[in-house]
């Protein structure tokens, strides 16, 4: 009798303790929040086209850069390690409404160029609806996706940081997904960036850079929700 009465009361506890557990992960859902884009970071974005084939040497797969990016102080620096532009490094300064590249190398050369649009605010601007808890490269991720027109777009985001770490935009047609690009943030450091880090690389001047009328066109480190 006794030994009936301490099983139905293990059972009890049992199923009190579910009910918990399920409370609990209901509240830590109903307040998950949908991933948002680093005002200040410093990171080496990986850029893959799924639509190029990696084994020809052009069209490039595969793109590099080590960014450097501080919204609140208005300035981004991208310095192009493979891929398109390569040997390039691009710097945006927001808050003198200049701009520079530089390239290195046999060819090296410094050129300038009036800055006068806003700095693009990173955001993405969808609303994003939560999929799953994946990983990703070894860490623990929430996984996010959100659509527009034709286009498919998942996100996930690091759990220990909170930052996203990969986002991978596909084409979507009569249900079809066909898989387009993705971007991966690797050794990612949140955090100010110190101003002295976007001079002009190379002992360049700014008498020494050769103007440019037309600009440069905007690097895009994910997607164009954080370009520059």
């Amino acid at each position: 009798m006794i030994k009936r009465y301490a099983k139905r009361r293990s059972s009890t506890v049992m199923v009190m303790l579910f009910s918990l557990l399920l409370l609990l992960l209901d509240s830590a859902f109903s307040a998950r929040s949908p991933p948002q884009l680093p005002h200040q970071f410093q990171a080496e974005v990986h850029v893959l086209s799924h639509l190029t084939d990696p084994r020809q040497e052009y069209p490039p797969s595969m793109g590099r850069m080590k960014v450097q990016y501080d919204f609140d102080q208005q300035l981004a620096r991208a310095e192009m390690l493979e891929g398109y532009n390569a040997g390039k490094t691009f710097l945006r300064r927001y808050d003198q409404k200049q701009e520079f590249m530089v390239k290195s190398g046999e060819f090296r050369k410094c050129e300038r160029a009036y800055l006068g649009d806003a700095m693009p605010v990173p955001e993405i601007p969808f609303a994003q609806e939560f999929v799953a808890m994946e990983s990703v490269r070894g860490k623990v991720c929430e996984h996010w996706v959100h659509a527009h027109d034709n286009v498919r777009v998942h996100v996930y985001s690091d759990v220990s940081t909170n930052v996203p770490i990969r986002l991978t935009e596909e084409n979507v047609i009569d249900g079809q997904p066909t898989m387009l690009q993705t971007f991966d943030f690797h050794n990612v450091h949140i955090g100010p960036q110190n101003v002295s880090s976007f001079a002009i690389p190379d002992g360049y001047e700014r008498s020494d850079c050769a103007r440019n009328v037309g600009g440069f066109p905007y690097i895009h480190a994910f997607h164009y929700y954080l370009r520059f």
